[in-house]
C-alpha cells in the first residue's frame, strides 16, 4: 500500500468518526429541544422510552462478527448504510419522532464497528500511534459535536430535510474508499492483536465502567435539570474542558500506560463535584474541570484497549456494549429510587471512591505516567531502529540493553509501545522506599547480587513471563558502566539461559547512549552523590533488528553470549557512533556463573 492510500484511508477513517457523533448529536440535540429527554415528572418513563439507543449497540455487537466472516467486511458496510437511510426516510415522513433512537443508535454503532474492524486490516500507521488517532479524532469531532447539539437544541426551526439527509449520508460514505482498497485475502484473526497479559484486561475493565458512568452522568444530569436548555458558558466550558482532556491523550499516547490517566479524570470529575456543593450552583471552572476529567478518562480507555480489541462477539459485545448497557442499568436505577435531585457531595465521594479503586487497580500505568510527568524537565527522549518499527504488538519478547545509570528502565518504558518486566539487582530492588514499587507496582524481577551462583530461579521467573507472550528487560552486564569507555562487560549467562530455554522468542538488541554523567550514574562518584540534577539531556536509544539465531549458537552459551554483545554494540551504529572496541576473553569464564540480569 502506498502513502497516499494511507493518508487517503486516515482522513476517511476519521471524516466517519466526526459524522457519526455529528449525527447522533444532530439527533439527540432534536429530541431534547422538543422536551423528549428531559422530563422531570416522569423519569422512570423517559429511561424505558428509549431501549433502543442503549440495545442498538449491543445487537450490533452480536450480529456484525457472523455477517463480516460470512459475507465480508465490505457486505457488513451495507446493514448500517441502509439503517442511516432509514432514518432519513423516517424523519422526511415524521419529523422529530419521539419513539426512540433505536435506528440511529443501531446505525451508529454498525457503522462505527466496520470502521475499526478495516483499521485493523489494513496497515495504515503502526499500532503504537493508534493512541494518538484517537485523540486526534475526539479533538477532531468534538466541536462538531458541540456545535450540532447547541445547534439543534436551540434552533427555532427543526433542521431542513436535506440537511438531515446529509447527516445520515456521510458517515458510511467516508467508509466507501476505505472498503475499496479493503484487502480480504488475509485472514481476520491475524490482524486482530491479542491480550498480552492480563493487567491490559484490568485496565479496560476499569476503563469501560468510566465510560459507562460517563453516560450514566450525562443522562443523569439532563433528568435532573428538566427541559431547561444549557447556559452558553456551561457549555462553552464544557467543550473547552473535553478538548483539553483528548489534548493530554493526544501527547501522551503511549499504549501501555495510557490506561493510567482514568484515575486521574476520575478525581478531575469528583473535584469538580466538591466545587458544585460548595458553590451551591452550576460553576464554568468547575464544569470545565468536568468536562476534562470525563474526556481524560474515555479517550485514554479509547486509545488503550481498541488497537487491542478482538473481532469476537464476546470483546465486542463487553467493550462496545458494555458501557451501554451499564449506564442503562444506572439510569433505571436513578430514575426508579428517584435519585434525579442528588446532592453533589454524595456524588463527589462516589467519584473520589471510584478514583482510589481505579488507581489501584492500574497502579503501575498511573505510576508511570506520574514519573513520566516528573522527568519531562530532566531528559529529552529521541528512540529510533528497525528494532522499534518492528516490534511485535503480541508474542515474547526479549529486550538486552548496555546499563549505565539506575533510570535506564524508565528511559525505555517511556519508548517502548508495550509493557514490560525489568530484570533489577537487590542492590537497587532493596533500597528503602523502592522494594514496594518493585514488587506491586512494577512488579519486578529480583536478582540477588551474589559474585557467583550455579541456581538462578529469577531466570525461571523471567522465562515463565516469556512463555506467556510477556516481555521481558534485562542488563546482561549484570551492574552499572563504573568507567567512560562504552564498550560493555562480558554478558553473564542468564542472558544465554533465557534464549536457550525460548528460542521462539523475539530477541532485541538495544543501546542507551547519554547516560554517562547523568545523576544516577557512577560518572564522578557514586550514583546520586555529588552530582547535579538532570537537565534537559539528550537521550538516544537504539534498538537494533530482530535477531535470528543458528542452532550452533543456540547449543553454545559462549558463543551466544558473545553475539548479543556484538549485536547490542553495532546499534551504536544506528546513531552514527563508533562501534566500540569489543574485549576479548579467550576463557570467556569470568562471569561464567553470573547471571548478569539487573
Amino acid at each position: 500500500m502506498d502513502q497516499a492510500t494511507r493518508i487517503l484511508g486516515r482522513l476517511c477513517l476519521a471524516g466517519s468518526f466526526a459524522s457519526r457523533w455529528w449525527a447522533l448529536a444532530i439527533l439527540a440535540g432534536g429530541l431534547l429541544r422538543l422536551h423528549v429527554w428531559a422530563q422531570p415528572q416522569a423519569p422512570t418513563l423517559t429511561v424505558l422510552q428509549f431501549p433502543g439507543f442503549f440495545l442498538g449497540p449491543v445487537l450490533a455487537a452480536l450480529l456484525f462478527p457472523h455477517i463480516a466472516k460470512i459475507a465480508g467486511p465490505r457486505l457488513a458496510l451495507l446493514p448500517g448504510a441502509l439503517c442511516m437511510l432509514g432514518v432519513w426516510w423516517s424523519h422526511l415522513r415524521q419529523p422529530a419522532d419521539e419513539r426512540g433512537l433505536f435506528l440511529p443508535s443501531f446505525a451508529i454503532a454498525w457503522l462505527g464497528m466496520v470502521a475499526w474492524q478495516f483499521e485493523n486490516d489494513l496497515p495504515l500507521y503502526p499500532w503504537r500511534y493508534r493512541g494518538r488517532e484517537v485523540g486526534l479524532r475526539v479533538l477532531l469531532a468534538l466541536p462538531l459535536v458541540f456545535f450540532a447539539l447547541f445547534n439543534a437544541w436551540l434552533s427555532p426551526e427543526i433542521v431542513p430535510p436535506w440537511a438531515i439527509g446529509l447527516t445520515m449520508i456521510l458517515p458510511w460514505a467516508f467508509l466507501v474508499p476505505v472498503a475499496m482498497v479493503h484487502s480480504e485475502s488475509r485472514p481476520m484473526q491475524q490482524h486482530s492483536i491479542p491480550w498480552p497479559d492480563k493487567w491490559e484486561k484490568v485496565g479496560v475493565t476499569t476503563g469501560m465502567w468510566v465510560a459507562a458512568l460517563s453516560l450514566a452522568g450525562g443522562i443523569a444530569t439532563l433528568l435532573a435539570r428538566g427541559a431547561e436548555p444549557f447556559e452558553p458558558v456551561w457549555t462553552v466550558c464544557l467543550l473547552i474542558g473535553a478538548m483539553l482532556g483528548g489534548l493530554v491523550c493526544l501527547i501522551a499516547c503511549q499504549p501501555a500506560r495510557q490506561i493510567g490517566w482514568v484515575p486521574m479524570g476520575l478525581l478531575a470529575v469528583s473535584l469538580s463535584m466538591v466545587v458544585w456543593w460548595i458553590c451551591g450552583s452550576w460553576c464554568p471552572g468547575a464544569t470545565l474541570v468536568c468536562g476534562f476529567g470525563l474526556s481524560l478518562g474515555t479517550t485514554a480507555w479509547l486509545g488503550a484497549c481498541r488497537p487491542r480489541l478482538h473481532t469476537t462477539n464476546k470483546a465486542w459485545l463487553t467493550t462496545q456494549a458494555g458501557p451501554w448497557l451499564a449506564a442503562w442499568a444506572l439510569c433505571a436505577v436513578i430514575g426508579l429510587l428517584g435519585l434525579g435531585q442528588f446532592a453533589w457531595w454524595w456524588l463527589a465521594l462516589v467519584f473520589l471512591a471510584l478514583a482510589i479503586w481505579a488507581a489501584w487497580m492500574v497502579r503501575r500505568p498511573l505510576a508511570e505516567q506520574i514519573l513520566a510527568v516528573l522527568l519531562l524537565p530532566t531528559c529529552h527522549i529521541r528512540a529510533s531502529g528497525p528494532g522499534l518499527d518492528n516490534m511485535p504488538s503480541a508474542g515474547p519478547v526479549l529486550l538486552v540493553a548496555n546499563h549505565t545509570t539506575y533510570t535506564d528502565p524508565f528511559w525505555l518504558g517511556k519508548a517502548i509501545p508495550r509493557r514490560f518486566i525489568p530484570m533489577m539487582t537487590s542492590v537497587f530492588y532493596d533500597l528503602p522506599g523502592i522494594k514496594f514499587l518493585m514488587k506491586h507496582v512494577v512488579e519486578a524481577i529480583r536478582v540477588p547480587a551474589a559474585v557467583a551462583r550455579r541456581n538462578a530461579p529469577e531466570i525461571d521467573e523471567a522465562s515463565a513471563i516469556l512463555k506467556q507472550g510477556g516481555t521481558v528487560l534485562i542488563f546482561p552486564e549484570g551492574t552499572l558502566r563504573r568507567v567512560e569507555d562504552p564498550s560493555t562487560k562480558l554478558f553473564g549467562r542468564g542472558v544465554a539461559m533465557l534464549v536457550q530455554q525460548n528460542p521462539t522468542t523475539t530477541v532485541i538488541p538495544v543501546w542507551i547512549e547519554g547516560g554517562w554523567g547523568a545523576y544516577f550514574s557512577y560518572a564522578g562518584g557514586p550514583p546520586g552523590q555529588n552530582k547535579t540534577r538532570d537537565k534537559n539531556r539528550d537521550i538516544h536509544i537504539a534498538f537494533g533488528h530482530p535477531l535470528e539465531f543458528s542452532e550452533a549458537e543456540i547449543a553454545d552459551q559462549r558463543i551466544l553470549r558473545r553475539r548479543l554483545r556484538s549485536e547490542v554494540h553495532a546499534c551504536r551504529n544506528l546513531l552514527g557512533l563508533e562501534i566500540p572496541h569489543e574485549k576479548i576473553s579467550s576463557a570467556l569464564g569470568k562471569n561464567e556463573d553470573e547471571t548478569g540480569a539487573e
